[in-house]
């Protein structure tokens, strides 16, 4: 099974490896900045995308799919660190009931 990203272009000469020390937000930025400039309209943080914005005149159809994919990055990076959170507060809410029953029995 191929990744469907993994030919997706990347605007800078840098090597791929260095981008997964970021984060995905990081990762989105930089190629917002790179491929729109520092100076790029933004609507609550969020590069503008609507008609004639340099979203849609700037970018290939190729950037505009890696821009995509990395806005999916960003959103499963949070789903994961959610449900990490969730799991921990499940685990102590278990330990927690465990020395109860065991206090009980």
């Amino acid at each position: 099974m191929t990744d469907e990203n993994e030919n997706l272009p990347i605007a800078h000469d840098e090597p791929v490896a260095e981008h997964h020390s970021m984060t995905a937000v990081e990762r989105l930025r930089f190629f917002e900045d790179e491929n729109l400039g520092e100076d790029a309209v933004r609507i609550n943080g969020r590069i503008e995308k609507g008609s004639g914005s340099w979203f849609q005149t700037k970018l290939t159809d190729a950037q505009r799919a890696h821009h995509a994919a990395l806005e999916h990055l960003i959103d499963t990076e949070q789903a994961v660190a959610d449900a990490k959170a969730k799991l921990a507060q499940a685990e102590d809410d278990h330990a927690k009931a465990e020395v109860a029953a065991n206090q009980h029995g």
